[in-house]
């Protein structure tokens, strides 16, 4: 990924912290490594929402097992700026408490 998706934030900007996750992550590939790879942590830009992906979240990163992924709690526009944030796990594949079975 050599350039951030700056629109895929909507109104927010993208936070360093995840600005600095996608340079990481360039610099690990020049060494053979990866955050994906050798951490479980797979950056991203696109929308990787489930059904139930809160509406108010933005996905940032998921761990490639059974559609977790983590975001940016928005509440809404609320939030000030991302940095400040809650960070959430959606787990799409729980099925157990999702549905109560």
């Amino acid at each position: 990924m050599n350039q951030l998706n700056l629109n895929y934030y909507g109104k927010y900007a993208v936070p360093e912290t995840v600005r600095e996750l996608f340079e990481f992550e360039q610099e690990l590939r020049a060494e053979d490594l990866s955050l994906d790879f050798n951490l479980g942590l797979i950056m991203t830009q696109e929308d990787i929402r489930y059904m139930s992906t809160p509406p108010d979240v933005i996905p940032f990163a998921s761990c490639g097992v059974d559609g977790i992924h983590y975001g940016f709690l928005t509440d809404f526009g609320l939030a000030a700026d991302l940095e400040q944030a809650y960070i959430v796990c959606v787990s799409p594949m729980n099925m157990d408490q999702e549905f109560g079975l």
